[in-house]
């Protein structure tokens, strides 16, 4: 492809294998709304989505490719290379910006074969972590395959998937960097002098560990609402475990399933936990740092690198109900202890994790990579 002429309004165009309500279609619909008076931008996704329809209502031209999925599948692989690879030729952009594994995988190949530069931005590595053992060594072959392709840079939400991309995977440092996930300020501040109950926003799934959670809240010698917010949270089967997990104060839990209304939930909690197994930098503890509010979460994956532990919330293993407990019960009892952590966390948040920042960085990124052809 012929490098674009100078003055040329540049064209991204970036991949996402989903356009759920989850963290990297988030985090590109943050980066999308806020790159868009500086670059034209075009997205692909891999399904039609809340995120994807969001986009359209702003204005932002995007394609579905269908085969785009997560599930290692030769025929939908190959399927999904041609349609990524016809699309780049009909958009002729000046560079790929994907997002998430397989997103990841098929427009570093397009972008190899078309002399396109690409960016790769990781939102957690897709091997390990929970995934089927056969699926993951795959993974793992296909990323050091690709790791090798010249022309693509590599972009991590936090250091602790650039660390595993260096020393695991032998990405040169010179293609590595890490930009912090950011958020928009949502505006909504939460009273956490005032209020002490605790808030979990993430759905319903094996990484999450609600059941860690609501274990810890059984045995809490303190008594405070426990609020849990997203998708699968309202279910007939996921009651049933909360009242197997917490017999006791199962009517104190709020239920809520999905909800489009996260900020104004923090804004009337105290304490926001997330006590996953494995994460990458979640954008839910940045919209609770926004929020100002102190956090308890498990120190897995790049969380430590938004929670300093005494500073603006507390970290405890993963697994650990009795470390949670006691944590959860200690900022229940000192009100000052709270409103400290939870002023700690908006000042992290505005000086590190806004949308702005994030963006900058990226667009200079972009900057680079394009004059680079």
């Amino acid at each position: 492809m012929n490098k674009p002429a100078p003055g040329y309004r540049k064209k991204i165009l970036i991949a996402s294998t989903n356009s759920d309500w989850a963290g990297a279609p988030i985090h590109v619909l943050t980066l999308v709304t806020t790159l868009q008076a500086k670059f034209d931008v075009f997205v692909v996704f891999g399904e039609d989505g809340p995120v994807r329809q969001e986009m359209l209502q702003r204005g932002v031209p995007s394609r579905v490719v269908p085969t785009l999925r997560s599930k290692i599948s030769p025929i939908a692989d190959l399927l999904s290379l041609l349609s990524l690879l016809k699309i780049v030729r009909s958009e002729q952009p000046a560079l790929l910006h994907a997002h998430s594994s397989k997103a990841g995988m098929i427009a570093r190949v397009v972008g190899y074969f078309l002399n396109v530069p690409c960016l790769y931005t990781v939102h957690g590595w897709g091997f390990g972590n929970g995934r089927a053992r056969i699926q993951g060594a795959f993974v793992f072959f296909f990323e050091c395959v690709l790791s090798r392709i010249p022309g693509s840079t590599y972009i991590f939400v936090s250091e602790a998937d650039r660390r595993i991309g260096l020393e695991q995977l032998g990405i040169k440092s010179t293609r590595c960097l890490t930009i912090h996930n950011g958020v928009t300020d949502h505006g909504c501040r939460s009273a956490v002098d005032k209020s002490s109950a605790v808030i979990m926003a993430a759905r319903v799934c094996y990484q999450k560990n609600h059941d860690l959670l609501l274990k810890s809240f059984e045995d809490c010698r303190t008594q405070f609402r426990l609020v849990l917010v997203g998708e699968g949270t309202d279910s007939t089967n996921f009651r049933r475990r909360v009242l197997a997990n917490a017999p006791n104060k199962h009517e104190l839990v709020e239920c809520l399933g999905l909800s489009n209304h996260v900020p104004q939930l923090l804004a009337r909690s105290g304490i926001f936990v997330p006590c996953s197994r494995y994460e990458g930098l979640p954008l839910s503890v940045i919209e609770a740092m926004c929020a100002g509010m102190p956090i308890v979460a498990t120190d897995v994956g790049g969380v430590r690198e938004l929670v300093e532990d005494g500073v603006n919330g507390f970290l405890v293993q993963a697994g650990d109900q009795a470390a949670l407990k006691n944590c959860l019960d200690r900022l229940q009892e000192d009100t000052d202890l709270r409103v400290r952590m939870g002023q700690a966390s908006r000042d992290r948040y505005v000086a590190d994790f806004s949308d702005t920042r994030m963006a900058d960085s990226v667009a200079q990124q972009y900057r680079k990579a394009i004059d680079a052809v």
